[in-house]
Parts: C-alpha cells; sequence; structure tokens
C-alpha cells in the first residue's frame, strides 16, 4: 500500500514467529475473568459489550468503554431469578452466544437458551422472553440485523 512503512521487527514476528518479541500496549485480557461470546454495539462515542454467562445469575453481565480497552461493568441483563428458570439445566447449559443491537433509541438483545432447546424472543407470557423451538435443536448462534429502517431480523443459525 502507499505510504504504509514495513516495520522490520514485524516482519521478523510474523515470519520467525517470534511473537514475544513484539512489544505488548494493550493488557490482555482487556476484561479479566470469563466472559466468553462477545458482543459489542456501539452508540456514537461509547461502546457496550455483552458475554455468555449460561445458567449464572446475576446472568449476561453488560459492559462499558470509550475506547475498547478500558471496559467497566455496568449492570446485567438478567437479574431475577424468574428471569433464569432453567429446570433440569445442566452446567453446560443456560444463556450462550448474546447479540446486542441499538436501534431507533432502543437496545435490542437476543441470545439463545440452550437448556430449553430453543431462542429466546421478546413477548408471549413473560414481559422479559418467551421460547420459540426450531427443529428440536438448540440454537447456538443468534444475529440480529437492524440495518432495514423500521424493520429487525433476528438471524437464527
Amino acid at each position: 500500500m502507499p505510504g504504509l512503512k514495513k516495520d522490520p521487527d514485524f516482519m521478523r514476528c510474523v515470519f520467525e514467529k517470534k511473537w514475544e518479541d513484539q512489544a505488548m500496549h494493550i493488557k490482555n485480557p482487556i476484561i479479566p475473568g470469563f466472559h466468553p461470546d462477545p458482543s459489542i454495539c456501539r452508540v456514537d462515542k461509547d461502546y457496550y459489550l455483552v458475554t455468555s454467562s449460561f445458567e449464572f445469575l446475576p446472568g449476561l453481565p453488560i459492559f462499558h468503554s470509550r475506547d475498547l480497552i478500558h471496559w467497566r461493568q455496568v449492570g446485567h441483563c438478567l437479574h431475577r431469578p424468574e428471569q433464569m428458570e432453567f429446570p433440569g439445566c445442566q452446567y453446560n447449559g443456560g444463556i450462550f452466544a448474546p447479540t446486542l443491537r441499538y436501534h431507533n433509541g432502543m437496545f435490542y438483545l437476543v441470545s439463545t437458551n440452550v437448556s430449553r432447546d430453543g431462542v429466546m424472543k421478546p413477548g408471549g407470557q413473560r414481559k422479559f422472553c418467551y421460547y420459540v423451538q426450531i427443529s428440536g435443536r438448540p440454537l447456538v448462534r443468534t444475529a440480529l440485523d437492524c440495518s432495514g429502517g423500521n424493520r429487525s431480523v433476528v438471524i437464527l443459525g
């Protein structure tokens, strides 16, 4: 690329596989502890991140950052016992792979509950969620596309 300087130290690390030679400027992990399956959403100058929490309450921790390096936990999406009713849930079940989006002044979150063989969705009997079973198998990936104007699409896979 024009104007791009080649860094000989970086190139040596790439070709000789000596990654320890690179200077670290950011402490890793940026969010210490166990926070798998992060979903990041940007709103103006703010970034919000939510991660899987499995069967643990409070669930789906929410973090905030302005620079993607320094994160502060600001709460949980699930904080009441009635939001986390997982009868017979095993240690590897519960809430997986959340997706957080912001659209028209509101945050939206979709997530898979692998303990119930379905995906959570707003509405239904509870104000929190109801379950939709799809082909009798748990869904591990969800996505929320808010780019369609006033319509949002939940993508399941």
